[in-house]
């Protein structure tokens, strides 16, 4: 409890929108209303294990990234938790300054990697292929639709327009 207030309180300082809970129960209820981009997680819950929370996340939440803040410190442990789909593996104790820097450099790459918008544009058609959003004639960006957008992008295919599209 006293690790969980300290990591909150560090974490809102930097400016982070916290959402702390100290059980499975609370935090897989939690998961379904919440999307998150980070998740600290112990492996020793009160009333289960964090292996199997992270196991639940992932499907759900693939781009939610896991870390595993825990006293489990054998190699077996640590390969387990990777393999539930965490991306990282932290061993107490540990220093919270350090885990401070960890997330923002870990945000600052997947900001940096965040794939950018993928846009057509010729003053009477609007495409937004990564949003799959469209407009065209007098319509304004801001009263985008949404029809039948991936009939859009077939005709455009068909056209010889040709756009990368993440993937």
């Amino acid at each position: 409890n006293l690790l969980n207030k300290t990591l909150t309180y560090n974490l809102e300082l930097d400016g982070y929108t916290i959402t702390s809970v100290l059980n499975a129960r609370t935090a897989a209820e939690s998961l379904k209303t919440n999307i998150f981009d980070l998740v600290l997680l112990d492996i020793n819950l009160p009333d289960g294990n964090g292996y199997d929370l992270c196991r639940l996340i992932k499907p759900e939440h693939p781009d939610t990234v896991v870390i595993f803040l825990t006293a489990n410190d054998q190699e077996s442990d640590q390969i387990r938790g990777y393999e539930a789909g965490a991306v990282d593996y932290i061993t107490k104790p540990f220093s919270i300054s350090a885990l401070q820097r960890k997330i923002k450099a870990m945000f600052a790459m997947l900001e940096h990697h965040k794939p950018a918008k993928d846009i057509y544009e010729d003053g009477s058609l609007f495409l937004d292929f990564s949003e799959q959003r469209m407009c065209q004639g007098t319509y304004k960006k801001d009263h985008v639709y949404r029809p039948k957008f991936e009939h859009m992008i077939f005709f455009v295919y068909l056209l010889g327009w040709f756009f990368s599209y993440p993937t």
